[in-house]
């Protein structure tokens, strides 16, 4: 790469991997283009977005020269793009899903629901791809360079998907991320998908692909949700409250395990969807679950205050930070959740506290419960913490793709 083409800093992050390139970061701005584009720069593919912070993503492996034509140099063109990157895209979406489905290890009996591209992290910045069941694909397309090739795009993948399970797929376009208005896109409401009952570690769920959350619903804890039922079999716990349940993930997973489980959740329509998923399970008891439609924060004040108390809480709220500026405020609510839940917790108990933001390091969320422990008086054990499952997992150097922790407490 030649000097001067970007700053010290950046260059530092570009020789540790990273995969972005920020506006302010490129120095001779005379060598881009005024479109979205995939383009040839500093030795590298990336995606190039005009009109957002982050200007360039780069695409596939990080190596000097990879896929180099000096006659090409960028694409605005779909099909121009497609008939340079298609060989290697068909290859890399085979080669991801079939390397995903086997490290996910799923049952005969259960269905097949997992994150097969996964943006920055599977080397396609911009586009994230999720299977539920035999035919559905529901795609997030965050970036403007992915809308414009979107058309060449949605045929490879629908291609790789039909090759591969002798099948073509239903594919539902995603276009609600809050990130498209700084890539100069609209926000597109989808089309209405209904629910579909699906097999999810052994049990039933009615999952609505493309629903308000993520893609429809949380693939990632999956072997938390297993996990969680795990421990509360080996620790004979009788009774667990989960907060901020949504759907259901770990209430389903501790109902099953025989627990009586007090559900809360701020959305009617959410736990309305829980009592669904509940019912398609015969094997589990409907009166062990109550549901509460409530402010986490004020629900679990009130338990402290009427000295009530679980002996396993399950924390999983959504992300309380989207930026830097807002980590202070964040560490705040997290250790003030926290606290409330150490406070109602049984002596001894297990406590599952989840955080969803890359803006959170291990370390600060571990000093998190350290001095929620620490303002009740409490000492406890990490059992375990897990990361994202491998259909989620960040790229090298890419730390903003680590945005997952599972801590698994015994609290004494």
């Amino acid at each position: 790469m030649k000097k001067g083409i970007i700053t010290p800093r950046a260059f530092a992050h570009f020789k540790a991997g990273h995969p972005w390139l920020r506006a302010d970061e490129v120095v001779d701005r005379k060598l881009l283009p005024n479109r979205p584009s995939a383009i040839y720069f500093a030795d590298r593919w990336w995606f190039y977005s005009p009109e957002s912070y982050l200007r360039l993503r780069r695409i596939g492996p990080d190596q000097a020269g990879w896929m180099k034509n000096p006659r090409l140099e960028r694409f605005t063109n779909a099909d121009h793009f497609g008939a340079y990157f298609g060989q290697w895209l068909s290859a890399h979406f085979e080669e991801t899903l079939q390397r995903k489905i086997a490290a996910l290890n799923f049952s005969k009996d259960e269905d097949l629901c997992l994150r097969w591209i996964f943006s920055e992290n599977d080397l396609v910045p911009g586009l994230i791809v999720d299977i539920f069941g035999a035919d559905i694909l529901v795609v997030q397309l965050l970036t403007a360079p992915i809308e414009s090739f979107w058309f060449v795009l949605r045929k490879i993948i629908s291609n790789v998907f039909e090759a591969h399970f002798k099948r073509p797929p239903k594919i539902v376009e995603l276009r609600t991320a809050t990130v498209r208005k700084r890539e100069g896109l609209e926000i597109i409401e989808p089309e209405a998908i209904e629910p579909r009952p699906l097999k999810w570690n052994g049990l039933n769920w009615l999952f609505t692909p493309a629903s308000s959350q993520k893609t429809g619903a949380y693939l990632d804890q999956r072997e938390n949700h297993r996990r969680a039922r795990e421990l509360a079999e080996k620790f004979a716990c009788r009774n667990a409250w989960d907060i901020c349940s949504y759907q259901g993930g770990f209430s389903l997973h501790l109902l099953a395990a025989g627990l009586k489980v007090t559900a809360v959740d701020q959305s009617a329509a959410a736990l309305d969807v829980l009592a669904k998923n509940v019912a398609l399970n015969p094997q589990i008891d409907r009166a062990h679950l109550t549901v509460e439609k409530a402010d986490a924060f004020e629900w679990l004040t009130a338990q402290v205050a009427a000295k009530n108390q679980a002996d396993l809480i399950v924390l999983d709220p959504p992300s309380f930070v989207k930026s830097r500026e807002g980590v202070a405020s964040a560490i705040k609510g997290y250790t003030e959740l926290n606290t409330l839940a150490f406070q109602c917790l049984a002596r001894p108990g297990l406590l599952i506290s989840c955080v969803c933001s890359h803006h959170i390091s291990t370390a600060a969320y571990k000093e998190v419960l350290a001095r929620a422990a620490k303002a009740t008086d409490r000492k406890f054990e990490v059992i375990d913490m897990k990361e994202a499952p491998p259909d989620h997992q960040p790229a090298l150097g890419f730390n903003e793709g680590r945005y997952l922790q599972s801590w698994f407490l015994r609290v004494e």
